[in-house]
């Protein structure tokens, strides 16, 4: 399934019927697959108009040393 939709998302103007019938053998409905397709494009849309409008990306930048410490803490327990 999840690769059905990545090819769907990686080809966003065609995608192979296979890859619909393989994600409708899933369990899912046409509605899902509308729902999916609706999601790749406003994503796309969202993506192309900040682009273009130049939208400044309002989170701080992480320091690689910062984002390092978050990720590793020191075990509390001491193995012997």
């Amino acid at each position: 399934m999840a690769g059905s939709c990545s090819e769907a998302a990686a080809a966003p103007r065609r995608t192979d019927n296979d890859a619909f019938l393989a994600i409708k053998a899933a369990g899912y409905i046409d509605q899902h697959l509308v729902d999916i397709r609706l999601a790749i494009a406003v994503t796309t849309f969202t993506n192309v108009f900040n682009r273009i409008s130049g939208t400044a990306i309002d989170l701080p930048a992480r320091e690689l040393e910062e984002e390092a410490t978050v990720l590793w803490r020191e075990p509390t327990v001491k193995l012997q």
